[in-house]
């Protein structure tokens, strides 16, 4: 027979288990003051405004605006993250990632190509989401 006192264990076995869920399934939240935040709103402002660029001119200086906040990032720490960790380095191996597609895309249309620069940003979107999901970020 179980004894009244180990299934109130048990009960709070299973409270902690739930409540610790439901902490590590939620979206991290940045400080949205922070400079590591207004950096990326900065660079997100500009990509949006990509779809207004008539020419390669218009993508050059997107893109160069967008670099210079997404560079201005490497040498911060998110709110929610602690320099030198596993994670942190993570971090700025994807800020590298997203730099190194935008270089590629500002390089094309710095070359007067501007649907192959357009074409390559798709691929500095998809760096952005794939380091959105891996540090479960909100978009």
């Amino acid at each position: 027979m179980i004894q009244v006192s180990n299934v109130i264990k048990i009960l709070f076995l299973v409270s902690l288990v739930a409540v610790s869920l439901s902490f590590s399934v939620e979206a991290v939240k940045p400080d949205e003051n922070s400079v590591v935040s207004k950096n990326f709103k900065k660079a997100g402002k500009n990509f949006r405004s990509i779809r207004k660029a008539e020419t390669a001119d218009d993508l050059i200086k997107i893109f160069e605006n967008a670099r210079v906040a997404l560079v201005a990032n490497k040498s911060e720490v998110p709110s929610f993250m602690k320099a030198d960790t596993p994670e942190y380095q993570a971090y700025l191996d994807g800020m590298d990632d997203t730099i190194d597609q935008l270089d590629k895309a500002l390089a094309l249309a710095k070359s007067n190509d501007f649907e192959g620069a357009k074409a390559q940003f798709r691929k500095v979107r998809q760096a952005r989401k794939k380091y959105h999901e891996q540090f479960e970020l909100e978009d």
